[in-house]
């Protein structure tokens, strides 16, 4: 079990105590407690996707009339946000290890696409994005869990160009594809521009990534936070780097629930694709953003193999 996964173990087992021992003080004896801890679990992460969108609402983007949602929509939204949450962190996150397979021994055709995971997250956020690329016959896939949490995103970068340099090296391919959801899409830039990218990679494809940052990283502390902050310094710069050589896809959503305004997500030089009705954890759940993803790698032709790989 990776760090991230075993850290959430436990602050499940911590909460789950608490409610345990409040229903216990209250009163609550026998089988009903199960159902009852159920429903706090829910209920708390109900709030605070409920506070996202609140704070969203207040910094939201002004949104073309094409991508309003009404009412039934909105609630579409805020459930699949919360369907997500608690799938995510009540299941995918802490089943990481078994998800994947093992990588090829042997050398393959096709180029590998490697999929970056964002903050306080792993592996795991792309099992859903995963099932629906493999129906599509898109098979040729990595992952990664990166090492720790509130790392500043250069390390994370590094981690990245040893990965890409496995992947290459396990499959004899001279190039990847990168696709980062959130913090992973900074991670891929930065990769590219300074730790060596500018020779492995073939397009980079993000998702609800913070381009110009976000409000909401002024609510949390931690390195990495800090630079997705709006003007931070490290963004600015990275940001005032010429246009790579590339082609860049940028896919984010007009309901975007954690990066604040949604137009931090639009990457001058690149192309920018905007989706409506869908929040930040579910990009990698909604039909909307798989589609468009497959789109994008499959623009780049001989992407098709017939393995898909985790390597450990």
């Amino acid at each position: 079990m990776n760090r991230f996964a075993k850290q959430l173990t436990l602050l499940a087992i911590a909460e789950i105590a608490i409610y345990l021992s409040v229903l216990l003080a209250i009163g609550f004896r026998g089988w009903l407690i199960i159902p009852l801890i159920v429903i706090l679990i829910v209920n708390a992460r109900l709030m605070i996707v409920l506070s996202t969108f609140a704070i969203a609402w207040f910094k939201r983007a002004q949104r073309p009339p094409d991508m309003r949602i009404n009412w039934i929509q909105t609630l579409q939204l805020i459930g699949l946000e919360l369907w997500a949450m608690l799938v995510l962190f009540s299941g995918l996150h802490l089943l990481e290890p078994w998800l994947g397979t093992r990588a090829p021994s042997t050398k393959q055709s096709g180029i590998p696409i490697l999929f970056i995971h964002g903050f306080f997250s792993n592996g795991a956020y792309w099992w859903a994005m995963h099932r629906y690329l493999r129906k599509q016959h898109v098979t040729h896939l990595f992952t990664l869990n990166l090492s720790a949490i509130f790392t500043d995103i250069d390390t994370f970068a590094e981690e990245v160009q040893q990965r890409v340099e496995l992947i290459c090296a396990t499959t004899g391919s001279p190039k990847v594809i990168l696709v980062g959801h959130s913090m992973g899409g900074l991670i891929a830039r930065a990769y590219f521009y300074r730790h060596g990218g500018r020779e492995r990679v073939a397009k980079i494809i993000t998702l609800g990534s913070p381009h110009q940052g976000t409000f909401l990283a002024y609510l949390m502390g931690g390195t990495n936070v800090r630079q997705m902050r709006l003007r931070n310094p490290w963004l600015s710069q990275l940001n005032a780097l010429p246009s790579p050589p590339i082609p860049i896809t940028s896919i984010y959503s007009y309901h975007d629930d954690f990066i604040v305004p949604q137009e931090g997500s639009i990457l001058a030089g690149s192309k920018n694709l905007a989706v409506a009705g869908v929040g930040h954890l579910a990009m990698s759940f909604s039909k909307k953003f798989q589609k468009l993803v497959t789109q994008e790698i499959l623009e780049m032709g001989d992407t098709l193999t017939n393995n898909e790989d985790k390597l450990s």
